[in-house]
Order: C-alpha cells, then sequence, then structure tokens
C-alpha cells in the first residue's frame, strides 16, 4: 500500500494533466494569495493579489507565447499615419518631462528605450537630441529600428550586459503589463542608470474609472488583442514594486 492510498486510485484510473496558468503569484513580490476576480475573461477570471490589488491573467504559457507573436513584425508598434503627430506630440512631452528632472541640457545625454520595438520612439528623441539605444526581444522589430539607424539589441534587456551606470534616461513604455517579472527587468534598468538618472515608466491603470466601468470588455485586458498583456498595475502596486527594486 503507497501512503494515502494513491497507489490504487493511479492503478485504476488516468492520469488527466492540468494545464496550469503561467502566472501563479503575485508579480510584485508582496506574496499575498491570489483570489478570482470579477473580471471574466476568455482564459478565465483575472486572479487579484489580497494584498496589492495587482491582476494577473490565467492564460497559459503557450497562450502568452502565441500572444506576444503579435508585435513580431516588421511595424512593430509603430503608430500609423493617423498617430504620428499625437505621437510625436506625446514623446515630446515625456522627453521634456525628463530632462527637467535630470536638470541636464538633452546634448549627448543618453536614453534606452526598453521595449523599442520598430523604433518610433527613439526617433522622436533622437529629434530631440539625445543619443538613443534601445532593447527589443522581437526580432523582425528590432531589425526594422537597426534599418532606420538606431542601435538596437534583439533579446532581453539582462542579456545586453551593459556597463553599469550607461544611461542618463531608461524608458519602458507600455511593457510591464507584458511580464511577468518585471522586478528582474527594473533591477538591471537600476544597475544601469546613472546616479541622478530618471526612469520613465507607463503602464494602463487596473483601477482607472475605464477599468471599472468596462471590466472584461477594456480592450487593455484582451490578451490576444493586445499582444500579450498579463499583468495588470494599479498606483499601489506599482509603488511597490518600485520600492522592492
Amino acid at each position: 500500500m503507497t501512503p494515502h492510498g494513491t497507489g490504487g486510485l493511479a492503478a485504476r484510473d488516468s492520469v488527466i494533466p492540468t494545464i496550469l496558468p503561467m502566472m501563479a503569484r503575485c508579480p510584485v513580490g508582496c506574496a499575498g494569495a491570489l483570489a478570482n476576480s470579477a473580471i471574466f475573461l476568455p482564459e478565465g477570471p483575472l486572479r487579484r493579489c489580497l494584498k496589492c490589488g495587482q491582476l494577473v491573467s490565467q492564460c497559459t504559457e503557450s497562450a502568452y507565447v502565441a500572444a506576444l507573436s503579435k508585435w513580431d513584425t516588421t511595424r512593430g508598434t509603430r503608430p500609423d499615419q493617423r498617430s504620428m503627430a499625437r505621437h510625436e506630440q506625446v514623446s515630446r512631452r515625456r522627453v521634456r518631462a525628463m530632462l527637467s528632472l535630470l536638470n541636464r541640457p538633452a546634448t549627448n545625454a543618453r536614453l534606452l528605450d526598453v521595449g523599442c520595438s520598430s523604433g518610433a520612439f527613439l526617433a522622436s528623441a533622437a529629434r530631440q537630441g539625445l543619443v538613443v539605444d534601445g532593447v527589443e526581444p522581437s526580432a523582425e522589430a528590432a531589425e526594422s529600428a537597426r534599418r532606420a539607424g538606431f542601435k538596437v539589441f534583439t533579446g532581453l534587456i539582462q542579456e545586453a550586459r551593459y556597463p553599469d551606470a550607461s544611461f542618463d534616461l531608461i524608458t519602458l513604455i507600455e511593457v510591464l503589463e507584458h511580464l511577468r517579472d518585471p522586478a528582474t527587468l527594473l533591477a538591471e534598468c537600476r544597475r544601469i542608470l546613472r546616479p541622478g538618472g530618471i526612469m520613465l515608466v507607463t503602464t494602463p491603470n487596473a483601477e482607472s474609472w475605464t477599468a471599472d466601468a468596462l471590466k472584461g470588455n477594456w480592450e487593455v485586458f484582451s490578451l490576444t488583442g493586445m499582444g500579450g498583456h498579463v499583468s495588470f498595475f494599479n498606483p499601489d502596486s506599482l509603488r511597490r514594486l518600485a520600492d522592492r527594486v
């Protein structure tokens, strides 16, 4: 007889494999338990961390990888013609805000755009006088940025092995919501950021009025529509993550 009688059960019945969700714990690292939320998606309800309120997808690893392929194209996340003017306006405002906090002129300031895709933000930052580099895991998008004249590493930022204190400015624009382990990436960014440097992070707010009103119909929550969105921050969970790294 095996412990707890499991041997008899295994001998009589076939075993049905269970496909587990890719994210089994809070990516913020606060060790809170996860419970089903009232936001229902095709892959199951979003799970909410009971400590920080972070929401995570119940998608499988294979579904996540398939969704990410949406961005592995030569176009990547480059805005269409109708959105170009708006993109340039927002990009310029972000660069100005970072430089005002950096308290130094843009000339020769080095910027790294993590998740640069095909290079739309790099182009705007370069037009404002910054020396720009990019990191992009999607091979086709990264190659498109290089063809546009930018220095872009294909892969994860940890693989690029930049020296300590390499950059004055680092941007992660709509990146964190794609990651199962954002702390590792942010810790690496901190290592390569110069003392007094500025890191800008943008990510959808899962406690916004829009999220509350639309719930599962909010396009930001769509795994396939948004190309791999699996982790959804609120101001408290983002602050906790920043403090951790």
